[in-house]
């Protein structure tokens, strides 16, 4: 509990500092990097089990200045008490992404920046929240297929540690789901 007071106590902080140093981009980076943390923190709160509500609308307030998979994530914090601006935010970002066949194409946008770029953890990221707010999503499938072929796709890109951690968290949503993925028209398969 002296963890959730902590950030409960940083949450309560204004966002973004200061905004007047450095170039746009510059500014624009370090908004997105506060954000980021303030999602995060919003988003362990909600996994506790203390959602904090004041913290969420703020960010609510200001989620165009969030990254794309930042978004992604505060929906997933936010959509088991407010599946309204969860399900908005999910649907955005699906506006964003194009079919290709069998898969789902990723805006180049989406592979991230910072310390550790990925680009995995985009798609992944959007199977978590789908899957939080719309569970029978007709492009599951080839979501899936994406996270499942990117390292084909892209033969020069090494998968990391992100790479990895966030197909495997992303599947395993997937499979445990409350129909374990059958009425979805998925195939599961387990060892």
């Amino acid at each position: 509990t002296r963890l959730s007071k902590f950030l409960n106590e940083q949450l309560a902080s204004p966002p973004f500092g200061d905004t007047l140093v450095g170039t746009r981009a510059t500014r624009r980076v370090r908004i997105q990097a506060d954000l980021a943390e303030r999602v995060a923190a919003v988003s362990f709160l909600a996994r506790l089990g203390k959602p904090a509500t004041d913290a969420e609308r703020t960010l609510l307030a200001v989620v165009d200045r969030m990254a794309w998979e930042d978004r992604l994530r505060f929906a997933e914090a936010i959509a088991p008490h407010d599946a309204a601006s969860a399900t908005m935010l999910v649907d955005a970002a699906w506006r964003g992404v194009t079919t290709a066949g069998r898969r789902v194409d990723m805006p180049d946008s989406t592979n991230g920046a910072g310390d550790f770029p990925s680009h995995v953890r985009p798609a992944a990221r959007l199977l978590t929240a789908t899957l939080a707010v719309h569970p029978d999503h007709p492009l599951l499938g080839a979501l899936v297929e994406t996270i499942l072929q990117i390292g084909r796709a892209e033969r020069g890109w090494a998968w990391n540690t992100q790479d990895y951690s966030s197909a495997i968290v992303a599947i395993a949503r997937l499979a445990k789901g409350p129909t374990e993925g059958a009425a979805r028209g998925l195939v599961v398969y387990s060892t």
